[in-house]
């Protein structure tokens, strides 16, 4: 029997099925569902959709996680859904108002505002007591406009919310003393207020290099404490967006050797810009293991690189303490700051669920293939995963698979198979040294499209087999063949190997 076509699903096909949030994840759910002839609701807490590339000037906060200059870390022929390619009009690395634009041209696009409401949080989602029946489900929201709170039963609740719940900031000893100010990324949006300030920026993922960038050209010194290293890449590697050579050709390669291949390419690129040993150069900054995109951080970005290689930026080791006016590092050395910033990223948190799930133990949800919820029979997530490259194609594969699985086209294996897979996936990613939750990006894309019939085969597409093999990554690969195909997929691939 085919896990595409099952001539009996092991549940009934949902007909009302609610989704939590309207960024990415919520309308790539919200489309795919539609596209399967399920009808959601989607429910937003905030007054526009767009999630985290909403950024306010007049909250203090900016709003949310962004900042007023972000940018994305992934190149636009990739940070795309697979049938509504980013125009070629913008750059390879949007800005933020850009995705913004786009989300919001794809949500007019697909009619998804009609199935929207904002200003509407979600207060619970709770099982019922018969698993697998039909209005298993019931969701109780609250109406910000009308200030009524109600009660409604769903099939299935797909948790579209995201990674970014709270900010997450380490207890360092000595803290209670310092003199100085002590903030999380979160609340930083420019860098006004920095003028002639000593800057310890924590953190060295995307927000961290990106805040210690900005905050270098006003500060009077700026540090950034990088606990375990981190690989900064240029955006451009050999004239071409970076992630343009994560191709299915390379992928056939050994990982090691094709780690081994891809630092070589890296150093190279550092010596074309001028860097020289880059050992030398970027010192403390870089790790001390060989690249290992599994176990490690990679984070895009060429002035970070050029900072820390013209001493603007100084990096150091991780935080060991705080005192008065000083950082202490985990080398034993200090550095006097003013300010303490900490891009140290987030704590998932899901308080509308029950139990663990509210507050995940260790940061870290058990699911199948990284979306469905063993236990409880009509949950699944979107984008709750790791990985090393645009995560809006593999949040569209999970939305395309929830939504068959939920139309009864497409069965999942019984729970104990799908508990046993997730133990198994948590070992092999544990001997590699790396986070339970990180995928590779083709290989897990392929899986999921596989599971829907939609993996690309070279050999149906002779005029598409070279650009499929060797040519960038694009999502419209996933459209060309099962479910879903769209006829402008081959001409996308073609377009986004042109740049």
């Amino acid at each position: 029997m085919s896990r595409q076509e099952p001539s009996t699903p092991n549940h009934q096909p949902s007909t009302s099925v609610a989704i939590i949030g309207a960024g990415v994840s919520g309308l790539a759910a919200a489309k795919c569902l539609l596209d399967g002839g399920i009808r959601p609701v989607v429910f937003e807490q905030s007054a526009e959709i767009g999630g985290v590339w909403n950024f306010h000037e007049e909250e203090p906060d900016g709003g949310g996680p962004g900042y007023r200059s972000l940018h994305t870390n992934t190149s636009r022929q990739i940070t795309a859904f697979s049938d509504f390619p980013i125009s070629s009009s913008a750059p390879d690395f949007p800005a933020r108002g850009q995705v913004l634009d786009y989300l919001h041209d794809y949500a007019g696009r697909f009619a998804l505002r009609n199935v929207i409401k904002l200003r509407t949080k979600v207060e619970a989602a709770t099982p019922g007591d018969a698993p697998g029946m039909p209005g298993n489900w019931r969701v109780t929201y609250r109406s910000e406009e009308s200030g009524e709170t109600r009660g409604e039963h769903f099939d299935a609740v797909l948790v579209c919310s995201g990674l970014y719940r709270s900010p997450f900031a380490p207890d360092y000893p000595g803290s209670e003393t310092f003199q100085g100010r002590i903030l999380h990324s979160q609340s930083y949006k420019g860098p006004e207020g920095f003028e002639g300030k000593e800057v310890a920026v924590v953190g060295a993922g995307s927000s961290g290099a990106d805040i210690a960038v900005e905050v270098s050209k006003v500060a009077s010194r700026t540090t950034l404490s990088v606990a375990r290293g981190a690989w900064f890449i240029p955006r451009y590697i050999g004239g071409i967006p970076y992630d343009h050579r994560l191709t299915r050709l390379a992928a056939q390669v050994p990982y090691r050797t094709r780690m081994r291949l891809f630092q070589r390419m890296l150093f190279d690129e550092y010596r074309r810009l001028g860097i020289g040993d880059p050992r030398t150069a970027l010192g403390a900054s870089l790790p001390t293991e060989p690249l290992d995109v599994l176990a490690g951080r990679l984070t895009p970005g060429l002035e970070i690189i050029q900072l820390i290689s013209s001493g603007a930026i100084t990096p150091k080791p991780g935080v060991a303490g705080l005192e008065e006016r000083q950082v202490v590092f985990t080398d034993g050395t200090r550095s006097r700051a003013d300010v303490v910033l900490l891009a140290t990223g987030y704590q998932m948190g899901f308080p509308f669920l029950q139990g663990a799930l509210a507050n995940p133990p260790g940061n870290v949800v058990d699911l199948y293939k990284h979306v469905f919820h063993p236990n409880l029979p009509g949950l699944a997530f979107m984008g709750l995963c790791i990985v090393a490259g645009s995560v809006v194609p593999v949040i569209e594969l999970q939305a395309r698979w929830v939504a068959r699985v939920l139309a009864g086209r497409t069965a999942l294996p019984a729970p104990e198979q799908m508990r046993e897979e997730i133990r198994m996936s948590r070992s092999r990613m544990q001997a590699l040294g790396s986070h339970p939750m990180r995928v590779q990006l083709l290989e897990y894309m392929d899986t999921l499209a596989a599971e829907i019939g939609a993996k690309p085969k070279p050999a149906r597409h002779p005029a598409l087999a070279w650009q499929l093999l060797t040519g960038a990554p694009a999502p419209a690969q996933y459209r060309l063949d099962g479910p879903g195909a769209w006829k402008g997929a081959g001409q996308a691939l073609r377009d986004a190997s042109r740049g």
